[in-house]
């Protein structure tokens, strides 16, 4: 993994935010995760990434179910924010959808993952992410 390279999780549910951080401490220990738990929170968040007082995240995780501000709304602005171009964001959600996989699909999406319903498929996830996006290089997910 890249040195500093950090995990942005953008997910409404807190338990699953720290199985999360769990799993990345496992499987690449000392990845930075932070996560924002309101959609409507990550307009602050890019601000202070333009403003340059926070680093880009090497990775952003987005669950697709969160309160006001949906997972495809903040996909698209994420998306279409120039200061995100090189960042990865993955989409991590409990549907199953195939219309919801394309939907992200065309909102441009880098990936998309159902979550896994075991902790040892997290660890596997994780070892995916951070194979794939995590360590200087790309793949398809």
């Amino acid at each position: 993994m890249k040195d500093g390279a950090s995990v942005l999780v953008i997910d409404d549910c807190a338990s699953d935010v720290m199985l999360l951080d769990l799993a990345f401490q496992e499987v690449a220990p000392g990845t930075p995760v932070q996560a924002i738990l309101e959609g409507e929170e990550v307009m602050g968040f890019l601000d202070a990434v333009r403003q340059g007082q926070v680093p880009l995240p090497a990775l952003i995780i987005l669950d697709l179910n969160l309160p006001r501000l949906t997972g495809f709304e903040l996909l698209a602005r994420l998306k279409a924010e120039p200061c995100l171009t090189s960042v990865p964001v993955v989409v991590h959600s409990v549907s199953s959808a195939p219309q919801d996989r394309e939907h992200c699909a065309t909102l441009a999406a880098t990936a998309y993952y159902t979550k896994a319903a075991t902790y040892h498929g997290l660890l596997e996830l994780v070892g995916v992410l951070t194979d794939a996006w995590m360590s200087g290089h790309r793949a398809e997910g």
